[in-house]
């Protein structure tokens, strides 16, 4: 089990990895699309543009053009899930295994 848990912390790191990455890239394409729409709406409406306005063209256009992160597993959870696992058992093994070597059973006959 401690050479399983070996592999399964490299998984772990691989899935946290790809998932900061992601959480990257989609803070920097919802900047962008904020950038674009700031734009849009200076050129449609100048500085002083109508609220009602401003709400309905950024409306349109982030339903348009927006992004959103689809994570239909729970990736967070499932990696916090996995660390909390991982370090449960590091805590635990190292405990079972230091009574069960330290251990002598001496079985006397009748």
């Amino acid at each position: 089990m401690k050479q399983f848990i070996d592999q399964y912390e490299m998984i772990l790191g691989a899935l946290t990895c790809g998932y900061e990455r992601i959480i990257k890239e989609f803070t920097i394409a919802k900047h962008q699309v904020k950038e674009r729409l700031d734009k849009l709406i200076l050129e449609v409406l100048g500085q002083g543009g109508e609220a009602e306005n401003y709400k309905s063209i950024s409306d349109s256009f982030l339903e348009r053009e927006g992004v959103e992160l689809i994570d239909p597993i729970n990736l967070l959870q499932e990696i916090q899930t996995r660390q909390s696992f991982v370090q449960d058992f590091k805590s635990n093994i190292d405990r079972v295994l230091s009574i069960s070597n330290a251990r002598t059973m001496i079985e006397v006959e009748d």
